[in-house]
């Protein structure tokens, strides 16, 4: 089977037709495929307040598979939440995925893929959207006790 390219734009330096065959020479230039890369948010930390992540740069993926790791919840009907936020174009976020009001400690899985689905249930949510070039995490407790967590995840191509 003959491998076929399609050659654009201004790196086509030649091109000739040689017994029936199209010949080319031309710079080649690779694209770089979409990685896993892997993400923290927050390290583990007891954290008492409102709180967001760094702003996030998405390269190239489509989404992300956030992990949300509570190892230390203040009790008294206190909670937690996790907001995925993205860029408007007035310069604020809003926010694209809302976690569940959380008050017990364990791993949360989350993932914001477009056409996903959550075949075995292993997700604690699954949100069918892309993920945008400019987004970040905004953690929001109830109150002011004592939460510890961590925010992690991977980018997916």
């Amino acid at each position: 089977m003959a491998t076929k390219f399609i050659i654009v734009g201004p790196n086509l330096d030649e091109a000739q037709v040689v017994d029936g065959r199209l010949q080319v020479s031309a710079e080649i230039t690779t694209i770089e495929e979409p990685v896993c890369e892997n993400l923290t948010l927050f390290a583990s930390a007891v954290r008492t307040a409102y709180a967001e992540s760094e702003v996030q740069v998405n390269e190239r993926a489509v989404g992300a598979y956030v992990l949300l790791d509570i190892t230390g919840v203040p009790g008294a009907g206190e909670t937690l939440q996790l907001f995925v936020d993205i860029f408007q174009p007035d310069g604020s976020f809003t926010a694209i995925f809302q976690s569940a009001a959380l008050s017990t400690i364990g791993l949360r899985k989350y993932l914001i893929y477009p056409g996903a689905v959550d075949d075995n249930s292993q997700l604690t949510s699954l949100t069918r959207l892309p993920l945008p070039r400019t987004w970040r995490i905004r953690m929001s407790p109830s109150a002011s006790g004592n939460f510890t967590y961590a925010v992690g995840g991977y980018y997916l191509a």
